[in-house]
């Protein structure tokens, strides 16, 4: 979900998603950004890039965003920052990947939390440092086999922080003095990583506005004090897409779901 999954924007009281290209071999995946834009009835913007988004984390309009973005297409970087304007991109820091890894993501050795990058990879530690305060961790990022189990491919929400935990390998320590006004949990992540992902990965967080949101249109049995005038949406998680036909199931933390069953419907 990370890498094909709207990219949020606050825009004044106004939140966007933001689009950038995805393969065009899974146009489901590609169209997911539109699909939850219209859902929640907001706009989308185009980023005229193609770009993964565990290659892109950003704070207050610093984006650090993976080299390959550029290096594996027709644009230098200055170019290829000045696409990335549509992302809340200000300045954008290009982070090399980790030798060998094979999905090239800078969220496998980087994260940001609290407007701090914490980083397991010495060389973007001494590169970032220049620019945002940096907490450099000793966490072990080797692969094993083909896969690259990693500690920093973790969800940071407001009151709650997933972090992924394996076999022999845990940090949740560690993620409870990074944030010690959270609740750390740990999520077992094997099966994520052997399939190339992580808990980063397979979740997009979408921030609050402060206005209430309306219901979707075509919304049914959403009440008032529901989905309607009073409906407080904090957060979305997506979660999957239904196989083959690329519609969304969806996790609220606040108001009922549209489905007969009360889950919202594929």
């Amino acid at each position: 979900m990370r890498d094909y999954g709207p990219i949020p924007v606050i825009d004044g009281q106004e939140r966007l998603h933001a689009d950038a290209r995805y393969y065009g071999f899974r146009p489901n995946d590609d169209a997911v950004p539109t699909v939850v834009a219209d859902f929640l009835a907001e706009d989308v913007v185009e980023i005229d890039l193609p770009l993964e988004g565990g290659n892109l984390l950003r704070h207050e309009g610093l984006c650090l965003v993976g080299s390959t973005v550029h290096a594996n297409h027709a644009w230098s970087a200055e170019e290829a920052a000045v696409r990335l304007a549509p992302a809340d991109c200000d300045e954008v820091i290009w982070l090399d990947p980790l030798e060998g890894e094979p999905t090239a993501h800078i969220d496998i050795f980087t994260a940001i939390v609290d407007g701090r990058a914490v980083v397991t990879d010495p060389e973007a530690a001494e590169q970032l440092s220049e620019v945002i305060e940096v907490v450099e961790v000793d966490w072990d990022h080797t692969p094993v086999g083909e896969a690259w189990p990693s500690l920093t491919n973790a969800l940071v929400l407001e009151d709650v922080a997933l972090v992924p935990t394996y076999k022999g390998r845990s940090t949740l320590a560690e993620w409870e003095a990074l944030v010690p006004d959270r609740e750390v949990v740990g999520v077992p992540a094997d099966s994520l990583v052997e399939a190339g992902g992580g808990v980063h990965c397979v979740t997009r967080e979408l921030p609050a506005i402060e206005e209430a949101m309306s219901p979707p249109e075509g919304c049914s049995g959403c009440a008032s004090g529901g989905r309607g005038a009073g409906w407080p949406l904090v957060l979305l998680t997506l979660t999957c897409t239904c196989a083959g036909r690329g519609r969304l199931r969806s996790r609220r933390s606040a108001g009922p779901s549209c489905g007969s069953s009360g889950e919202p419907a594929c």
